[in-house]
């Protein structure tokens, strides 16, 4: 430990941009950073178990105050109102962990947050058929209880936000829920519960454009787009405040990011 309080000690000589510029190769993930559940705590006394970012934390105040500011400020988090509990889909009971654990200040400095709206889908509309069959992704009364918590959670602490990230994933509404990725030859439509998950997906848009919302990218697959619900989300005060945009995603979620 003396010796790489040592280190750290001419890490702390450098200029403060060389050391941020080392911050960000070492802090700033490739993908975006999932809130998801964790059942199974890590060790707190187990340095082989801390990440890059745990590890920066135990040098000193410092490097401590230092690596907080650029990970927080310059990963992408992802929430959402996937399984309660789980740990592949980001969720409520997973986000109300992360505000209880994580500083306020360092929620505070969170610039960019990837919102993703789980949607139920049948296994058997999934199964291979020689013809584009239409898949139904259907948007539970579940699903938009608890998007209306997670929105309230985010308004109120989230209080940095510059950029929001909408996105749509499938669930399998027959089993125990698992991630699907719609084939490439399907088409999704959104149906169920949509009008009162638009009026949410506002809400929070709203709260978080007279905090300084910049931009709202609405993130869509070939399968699976979005335009017909940003719509129904979009009014003219926000579209006076906000820059909205649609994009593409290529990249789906195994081995996409890592979890927090």
């Amino acid at each position: 430990m003396a010796q790489q309080l040592t280190e750290f000690r001419y890490f702390l000589d450098l200029p403060p941009e060389t050391r941020n510029q080392i911050y960000e190769v070492v802090l700033v993930n490739d993908h975006p950073i999932s809130i998801t559940s964790v059942r199974n705590k890590r060790k707190k006394n187990d340095p082989s178990r801390l990440s890059p970012f745990g590890r920066l934390l135990r040098v000193n105040k410092q490097i401590n105050s230092e690596a907080k500011s650029v990970f927080y400020s310059l990963n992408t988090f992802v929430v959402g109102n996937g399984w309660w509990g789980s740990r592949k889909e980001e969720n409520l009971q997973a986000l109300k962990a992360f505000i209880a654990r994580v500083p306020k200040d360092c929620i505070a400095r969170i610039k960019h947050i990837l919102i993703v709206l789980f949607l139920k889908v049948s296994s058997w509309d999934l199964r291979w058929s020689p013809v584009a069959i239409p898949v139904e992704c259907m948007v539970d009364k579940n699903h938009t209880a608890d998007l209306k918590d997670v929105g309230r959670a985010i308004s109120k602490h989230f209080v940095g936000i510059e950029r929001v990230t909408v996105r749509a994933e499938t669930v399998d509404q027959n089993i125990m829920p698992t991630l699907h990725k719609l084939p490439d030859d399907r088409i999704g439509f959104i149906t169920g519960d949509v009008e009162n998950l638009a009026k949410i997906v506002r809400g929070l848009l709203d709260a978080l454009a007279l905090r300084g919302l910049k931009e709202v990218h609405w993130m869509q697959s070939e399968g699976l787009k979005l335009h017909e619900f940003a719509e129904k989300v979009k009014h003219e005060k926000l579209e006076e405040r906000v820059k909205l945009k649609f994009v593409e995603w290529d990249v789906w979620r195994p081995g996409e990011g890592q979890s927090t």
